[in-house]
């Protein structure tokens, strides 16, 4: 599957929806640029998400992406760029997973603490749900993919949040309805 989308940073963070068997992991992310990716661990049940993401990424205009993923019904892609997270080494600080984060909306269940203020935490919502996805606690829906393929198409939701705080932060998410698992991150700020 090609997904199209042209960034302009240097930092690149992908969240993946797959409505899959859980045997279908791992998944594998390439792009026209041939940069690397990094994949943090997937939410491996039926309405599995997962990031990857890429530092000191080549970018341009026709960048576009491909996912590989065996045994997947539907899957969306959310693509994100970052300026103002860590280059010079590795920017993941840590993740969470929390596999059905809801049978309905809201969903909730992963918590977050950044090391720094300024730092960046991304929450991708994966599942077969309803639009409008919305969020709480000064978090912003950055993108929301409709998926491709299978008779009940996959939605993902990237959401983010730059901490104002090292506070630990829980974010509530809604929609329309549906089963959703979620997935969370937190990258370094430069």
């Amino acid at each position: 599957m090609i997904l199209s989308g042209v960034v302009a940073e240097e930092r690149v963070i992908v969240f993946i929806s797959v409505r899959a068997d859980p045997s279908s992991y791992p998944n594998t992310l390439t792009d026209s640029k041939g940069n690397t990716w990094h994949a943090l661990s997937p939410n491996t049940g039926l309405q599995g998400g997962q990031f990857f993401y890429a530092y000191n990424a080549i970018v341009g205009t026709g960048h576009t992406f491909s996912l590989t993923s065996t045994n997947w019904q539907s899957s969306a892609i959310c693509v994100s760029a970052w300026s103002g997270i860590r280059s010079a080494s590795d920017p993941f600080e840590a993740g969470t997973n929390n596999l059905h984060g809801g049978a309905s909306s809201p969903y909730s269940g992963v918590t977050e603490t950044p090391a720094s203020i300024g730092d960046l935490i991304v929450f991708g919502l994966a599942g077969e749900v309803t639009t409008p996805v919305t969020i709480n606690s000064g978090f912003a829906i950055l993108d929301t993919a409709s998926g491709i393929g299978g008779a009940s198409p996959e939605i993902g939701a990237l959401a983010y949040l730059i901490a104002a705080s090292t506070a630990s932060v829980t974010p509530t998410l809604t929609s329309g309805g549906g089963v959703a698992d979620l997935n969370a991150a937190v990258f370094a700020k430069a």
